[in-house]
């Protein structure tokens, strides 16, 4: 899993996890006690929202902490043992089960409260041995004493996870969803540049095309064996790239539109042997893993779903001492602003600042030139 993947649901965990410190606090000082489990509440809904490593991470510190700032739970009688056995249990099963199996909340909470018991049966019944107390008593105590706690989880979660469902959707989505809003916004960019491919070309003035030889002419390439065009579009960039290939050499044109590439066809019909034309998903490149020894990716970033993914595949189909170039004619502001008033399915589109793109790429196998 990305670095970046993970980093973003750290607030999140850290939110949760403060709240996990703070509910036994409030719950003890209106004389509810531990029967009510205080601590699982905001664990178990922390961890339907972040992904399983997160979710763990949370169910250890969250009550370390605590222990080491109230003296609870206590190290002896083995409590604080106990509570981070149940609490990585529940927060593992809560994490798999609901974000990364899309089942439904309320089986969820049945499997990973049942396993919580169970192991609390368990752990007791070990402890007590050891320590000397009645086996039996003490473990279906300690079972039936939670009771309560798990009558108000059962209460609590699902409404609250309604709420922030209605509320802020993009802080819980699951991995199905996610996959299925990157599906649904590949298929709106899809019929966007299908529906503009034959007015792109007129689009795409000499400016332009100027602009980008200057580009180049700053950048130290030699002759390239392998040369990937990422979302290649219409073709503005072929005439550039292919000043840049070696004898012998071969420039993939690679776009996600269909009526895109049959614009690039035409605009580029003479330079048919020296090319080829390929539709697919960026996300998932068809290509061997060292394939290439440029990559170029010119107006496209802003419109990748995923581009944490893309840069990794980018990064695997990369020969070594390749370079992927990643251009734009305008800064991120400015682009960003430009989108916001180019059409609906475009106008969340937008490019990060240079310098996070160069530390988003860097994460995934680049050197920064």
């Amino acid at each position: 899993m990305e670095k970046e993947y993970i980093y973003r649901f750290v607030p999140l965990a850290a939110l949760f996890s403060t709240l996990g410190l703070i509910f036994p606090v409030l719950f003890h000082l209106l004389g509810l006690g531990s029967a009510f489990l205080p601590m699982f509440i905001p664990i178990i809904m922390g961890a339907l929202v972040v992904p399983p490593a997160v979710a763990v991470s949370m169910a250890v510190i969250t009550p370390v902490l605590s222990f080491l700032l109230t003296g609870m739970p206590p190290v002896y009688p083995p409590i604080l043992v106990m509570v981070l056995a149940e609490l990585i249990t529940v927060s593992l099963i809560a994490s798999i089960l609901y974000r990364g199996k899309n089942f439904s909340i309320w089986f969820t909470l049945f499997i990973a409260m049942m396993a919580d018991r169970l192991l609390l049966f368990l752990f007791i019944r070990l402890a007590a041995k050891q320590l000397g107390f009645p086996e039996q008593f003490y473990s279906m105590a300690a079972v039936i004493y939670g009771i309560p706690g798990i009558i108000l989880i059962f209460i609590i979660i699902p409404l609250s996870l309604k709420y922030l469902k209605s509320r802020y959707p993009q802080l819980i989505l699951t991995e199905k969803e996610i996959d299925q809003n990157s599906m649904q916004t590949d298929k709106a960019h899809q019929h966007f540049f299908n529906h503009q491919a034959r007015s792109w070309y007129s689009s795409e003035s000499r400016q332009k095309i100027e602009s980008l030889e200057k580009i180049f002419q700053q950048i130290d390439l030699e002759k390239q064996d392998m040369v990937l065009d990422l979302g290649c579009g219409t073709g503005i960039l072929v005439p550039i790239l292919l000043k840049h290939l070696r004898e012998g050499g071969k420039l993939i044109e690679f776009d996600f539109s269909l009526e895109m590439l049959k614009q690039n066809k035409l605009q580029s019909q003479a330079a048919d042997g020296l090319l080829l034309r390929l539709n697919g998903d960026a996300h998932q490149l068809p290509f061997i893993t060292g394939r290439f020894t440029l990559l170029a990716c010119f107006a496209v970033v802003p419109h990748l779903s995923r581009p944490l993914v893309v840069y990794r595949e980018l990064s695997r189909v990369l020969r070594s001492g390749g370079k992927l170039l990643i251009l734009h004619l305008m800064g991120s502001a400015q682009l960003n602003q430009f989108h916001s008033q180019a059409g609906e399915e475009i106008r969340h589109d937008h490019l990060p600042p240079a310098e996070k793109v160069a530390g988003q790429i860097a994460e995934n196998g680049f050197h920064i030139l």
